[in-house]
């Protein structure tokens, strides 16, 4: 098979690090030169062990990060926080590890390695972007994220497609997802089974339909996005979502009951095409009227209207749908100026050349087991 694109996002890989080292020593900081080399090859170290599996299946790597403000946070008319507190317990130095994070992105420039940071965009935003872009072009993608928002991304069609893995080595593709086995793993990174072989051998289902449709009835909390459905007692006056979470009383609309809704009506699902269409989001809002009617989860509850959950299915589309109708025209123009020109560009077409994946070994770790030397990429 032809060769995919790689991309990752590599704010997950960042943070999760820091967090790592936070939680390791006493001294969070990260001001001397000896501090940000550590926090360099570790952040290396962590890209080596998820790529490694992949690169003799690349057709070229690419990085995406999270610009300084994006445009959910920046531009939407609620209120609530989009991500509020996701930095609430965190005690690295984020000064230290944004300048670390410059660093790197400075070095994958140099050394030619294709990496994005787009005005008012965050990751999931350019993988989905570029994804989208390389199918229309006949090109496959795996994108590299733990984000539960990417497998709604999941797509193919005639041998071209997006999947996603993430570094816990679970692919997950079309209506499937599998875990590799040791054995698999060994016999992928000596090159015996192509990346189809792998990716089939082990399946159960998964619908990137459902995943976005889960997530967008029952929220994030790891966003600080609400679920669809936010209600009272009786007794209790109109909730604002901005007021504390001890003074309301929540029927939370998680994740396990909205699984539970689709056991029953798996036919809500189909529902989406390439949107939601009005008439749909009252179908599912009465759907789920009758889920918590019939399930007493409305008891000493004012339960909600349709209009209602149709105004918080209308609230999470457009944090959690990735799709270009919803993006402003500033972001637009972004995408214009920031990464239309370098697609357009002839030689981004061509395969890296030998040697270009050589990035991982500037602040390579001293590891006994290495099992790819990156310079015959």
């Amino acid at each position: 098979m032809a060769k995919v694109n790689v991309i990752l996002d590599a704010n997950i890989v960042f943070y999760r690090i820091a967090f790592r080292m936070a939680n390791s020593r006493n001294n969070n900081k990260i001001s001397s030169e000896r501090e940000k080399l550590e926090f360099l090859r570790e952040v290396n170290e962590e890209f080596r062990i998820i790529l490694e599996p992949l690169l003799p299946f690349s057709k070229r790597i690419i990085f995406t990060r999270d610009f300084r403000t994006n445009w959910r946070e920046a531009m939407l008319p609620f209120s609530f926080g989009y991500k509020a507190g996701r930095n609430k317990d965190f005690k690295f130095d984020l000064a230290g590890m944004i300048e670390c994070f410059n660093t790197y992105f400075n070095h994958l420039e140099e050394c030619g390695v294709y990496n994005f940071n787009v005005d008012y965009m965050e990751g999931d935003d350019l993988l989905y972007y570029l994804s989208e872009t390389f199918y229309r072009n006949n090109e496959s993608s795996i994108l590299v994220s733990k984000d539960s928002d990417i497998p709604q991304t999941i797509k193919e069609k005639d041998g071209i497609f997006i999947v996603v893995f993430n570094d816990e080595k679970k692919f997950f593709i079309k209506n499937f997802a599998f875990k590799n086995e040791e054995d698999s793993m060994a016999a992928f990174l000596s090159g015996k089974e192509t990346i189809e072989e792998m990716i089939t051998k082990k399946s159960i289902e998964l619908n990137p339909k459902k995943v976005l449709l889960v997530k967008i009835l029952s929220g994030d909390d790891s966003d600080n996005i609400p679920s669809c459905i936010l209600y009272l007692k009786k007794a209790a006056k109109k909730a604002k979502i901005t007021e504390e979470p001890k003074l309301i009383k929540k029927v939370n609309f998680t994740e396990l009951r909205v699984e539970q809704l689709l056991l029953e009506k798996p036919e809500l699902v189909e529902l989406i095409k390439n949107g939601f269409d009005e008439n749909g989001k009252v179908i599912i809002a009465k759907a789920i009227l009758d889920f918590l009617s019939n399930n007493k989860l409305v008891s000493e509850t004012e339960p909600p209207t349709v209009e209602e959950i149709i105004e918080g299915i209308n609230r999470n589309i457009l944090y959690i749908h990735l799709n270009m109708d919803y993006y402003p025209d500033l972001v637009k123009e972004a995408i214009g100026n920031k990464v239309v020109p370098i697609l357009m560009d002839k030689d981004f077409y061509k395969a890296h050349a030998i040697g270009k994946y050589s990035f991982l070994e500037k602040y390579k770790k001293d590891t006994a087991n290495r099992v790819v030397s990156y310079k015959e990429f």
